[in-house]
Order: C-alpha cells, then structure tokens, then sequence
C-alpha cells in the first residue's frame, strides 16, 4: 500500500470517527460525502484535485507537495480541520521546513517527538488563537507523508 492510499484510509477512518463524536459539530463541505469520494479515489491511486484555499495561512506545504487530503471542522466557535501532503523531499528538510514555519506565524514549538519513522512537532500561538500539529513519515516509496491537524477562531 502506498503512503496515498495510507492516507487516504487513515483520513477515511478520522472521517468515521469524528462523525461518532458531538452532534453539534458541523462539518464543513470538504468533509462531506465529496470528500469521502475523493479519498476513496485517492486510496485507489486515481489523481485526486484538493481544494487548498481553505486553508489557514499558517498551515504551509513544502515546495512541490501534492495535496493527499482536506478536512474543515467548525465546532465550539473555532475552525480547525485536517491536512496531508506527500513530497518527494528528505523528512528531516522537511521537518525542518515545518519547524521554521511554526516559527514564522508565530507559533512556539511546545511538542517535538521522534521515532525512527515518524516525527511529530506542534505548538499553540501564545495567545492561544491557533494550533498546529504536524505528523511527518518516511515511506518506502521515497515520499516524505505529512498531515497536519489545525484550529482557529470562527470568523
């Protein structure tokens, strides 16, 4: 199984499970049965286009990323939602890249974990607005899979 079609099952499965939770969240339309369809394509290894203007500013792709998956939430008066991306990049460069990004939108590292596989680094903005975690994995295929979970406030 490639790291697209991993993502693609572990983004079904967050999907499934996030639907079991507060019946007061309201997904936003990228996690809607479009978007279940969309994954579906993207676990069969069909190209799959990801609408990334959505996204908050601070949630920034590595140069040459293809977007794997897009999932807005909005619950609770904030926004927040998940992202992946696969790129054909070494993971500590873009390890690297994500740590100077939590940098730049002001966003202190306050969550930095490693395995031999797996990298996980992630913060909240000191006056506690935004967050972003980010999952980076090497895969067998040479890609680098990244995914990244982010809120913010609503309007």
């Amino acid at each position: 199984m490639t790291i697209t079609q991993r993502l693609a099952v572990t983004a079904l499965a967050s999907l499934a499970l996030a639907s079991c939770g507060n019946s007061d969240a309201t997904p936003e339309a990228s996690a809607s049965s479009a978007a279940a369809g969309a994954l579906a394509s993207a676990a069969s290894g069909k190209d799959v286009s990801i609408n990334t203007g959505e996204l908050p500013d601070f949630v920034e792709m590595y140069s040459g990323g293809k977007a794997v998956m897009s999932m807005a939430i909005a619950d609770e008066g904030k926004l927040g939602g998940s992202f992946s991306y696969t790129v054909a990049a070494p993971a500590d460069k873009v390890i690297a890249f994500h740590k100077q990004s939590l940098l730049v939108n002001e966003i202190p590292l306050q969550v930095e974990m490693r395995t031999e596989e797996t990298a996980t680094i992630g913060g909240e903005s000191l006056d506690k607005q935004r967050s972003l975690m980010v999952q980076i994995s090497s895969g067998e295929d040479g890609l680098t899979s990244v995914t990244m979970t982010h809120s913010r406030p609503a309007g």
